[in-house]
């Protein structure tokens, strides 16, 4: 198998997605999965044909940056989240046991399948905020919105992105402010993806096991997120202070339909 080694071409894509992924983690609460997945995906399919499993190795490299991402922004919000210690208690050991059977179910998924599942899952978060949009209900008893969140971070998972994309826009209409639906949220997709990547490289299934995914894909981006994360998602909180709500439902619906061309673009 000729993998050839593309040091430039990993650093450039890593930063730019680092730099996205923390300003987003900040902004909506997002570990930038959305954006990680499709377009590593495409930088694979274009520059290392021989790789069967694109999406498994998206993916899995995805997690490990939204547990990164979302904890540098767990860490700056942490003064908001200290409010919701009880609501987080309960949340923890779903999001938790979400991300291992997200990870388990990924491993037997075929390529083609993962693509759909993808794909379903933006036009299923598209859905989400069209639906919710300036709609306001009661507040779910927790122990119902834990089992929502539960089978969140299952399909999360396998898409290899953070909670935030179907859990923001229902903890708004559900009555959360903007600033703990986002923090939230980052608490919630750091815990389902830090337990799915443990169980991934414990237990390493597939392409992930090879070399070239630890050095060409992998260590470029983790490097990147471990040094961008904390600045950018400090910008991401700024900006999610001053942008209104409306306006945040707004840009959220916007980077869903970009993000549905560009996994259009990579089948």
């Amino acid at each position: 198998m000729d993998l050839t080694i593309l040091p430039l071409s990993d650093t450039i894509l890593a930063i730019l997605l680092a730099t996205i992924s923390s300003i987003a983690s900040g902004l909506f609460g997002i570990g930038g999965g959305i954006f990680v997945v499709p377009s590593l995906n495409l930088f694979l399919s274009i520059f290392y044909p021989d790789l069967t499993h694109t999406m498994l190795i998206a993916s899995t490299t995805s997690l490990i940056n939204v547990s990164i991402v979302t904890g540098m922004t767990v860490y700056n919000r942490r003064k908001v989240l200290s409010e919701y210690t009880n609501k987080l208690m309960w949340l923890s050991p779903a999001c938790a046991l979400g991300g291992i059977l997200g990870e388990l179910t990924t491993r037997v998924l075929s390529d083609d399948a993962h693509h759909i599942i993808f794909f379903l899952f933006i036009i299923l978060s598209l859905t989400s905020l069209i639906v919710t949009r300036n709609r306001h209900f009661k507040p779910l008893p927790i122990h119902l919105f834990t089992i929502i969140v539960f089978f969140i971070a299952i399909i999360c998972v396998i898409c290899g992105v953070g909670l935030t994309l179907l859990a923001f826009p229902l903890m708004i209409a559900f009555g959360s402010s903007k600033q703990e639906a986002a923090a939230t949220c980052a608490f919630n997709s750091m815990i389902s993806a830090l337990f799915a990547s443990l169980i991934s490289f414990t237990q390493p299934h597939g392409q992930t096991a090879l070399p070239i995914f630890y050095e060409d894909i992998f260590l470029p981006l983790i490097v990147c997120s471990l040094l961008l994360s904390y600045p950018f998602s400090q910008i991401g909180i700024f900006l999610n202070n001053q942008i209104s709500q409306k306006n945040i439902m707004t840009a959220l619906t916007y980077i869903l339909v970009v993000i549905a061309v560009l996994h259009i673009l990579s089948l």
